[in-house]
């Protein structure tokens, strides 16, 4: 992916990816791995599409993290969610190799230097009442990327949204905000919450338009991106 802005007259490469957000980063890193040349295009100037807003995580039943969990969970009860969500629209085959796959490919990708993922066991699924839903066993959140990594770049990714920053640009991922929260109670806590506050004090202070400690979707977005850019 070329720096969003520079005009690309011509691009002859093995594959072609169309739009910067997980799923085209995680194909982009897929096919550069294979030692194929890639080139990810976005129409906007900012690179991270949509992922970049969200809060990032991923659903992976039977994934390598909820198996040190010692959480129990099998294809089969996660076929059974999936055909009540899916309706008329389930396909079985289709269905069951996703998740099959799913959870080669989160392996794979933090394998090859991308991001890195802890098992939100207080996720359940949205309905735990239909068959085969889970408590626990699914949602991984991606770990913290430094965009200070990004170097020029890390101006050109998409911001994540205003409502989930706080002091104009520090952004508290998804698995600290339970530690945030008793930063008035617990001296643990509040020592974690002033060190979050120095470090985006000092990002502040170089010059940085906001914190460079990122995570939730933006934070993927930029350790996909970054896993990809270092392998060309």
């Amino acid at each position: 992916m070329n720096d969003p802005g520079l005009p690309v007259e011509r691009v002859v490469c093995d594959v072609l990816v169309v739009g910067s957000g997980a799923a085209g980063l995680t194909a982009a890193l897929t096919a550069a791995a294979q030692g194929l040349s890639v080139t990810v295009i976005e129409k906007s100037a900012l690179w991270g599409g949509t992922t970049a807003l969200s809060e990032g995580m991923v659903w992976v039943p039977g994934s390598r993290q909820a198996d040190e969990a010692g959480v129990r969970d099998t294809v089969d009860d996660a076929l059974a969610y999936v055909e009540r969500a899916a309706g008329p629209l389930f396909e079985p085959a289709r269905a069951r190799a996703f998740l099959e796959a799913a959870p080669r490919m989160l392996a794979f990708v933090e394998a090859v230097g991308g991001p890195r993922f802890t098992l939100a066991t207080s996720s359940m699924d949205y309905h735990p009442d239909w068959p085969g839903a889970s408590r626990g066993a699914r949602s991984l959140i991606p770990g913290v990327f430094d965009a200070r990594r990004l170097g020029g770049r890390f101006s050109t990714l998409r911001r994540p949204l205003a409502s989930t920053m706080v002091f104009g640009g520090m952004t508290i991922p998804s698995g600290e905000l339970s530690i945030m929260r008793r930063a008035h109670r617990s001296p643990a806590a509040a020592w974690h919450a002033a060190g979050l506050l120095a470090r985006h004090a000092l990002d502040r202070a170089a010059g940085h338009a906001r914190g460079t400690r990122i995570a939730n979707g933006n934070g993927l977005a930029a350790a996909l991106a970054s896993a990809g850019w270092a392998r060309g």
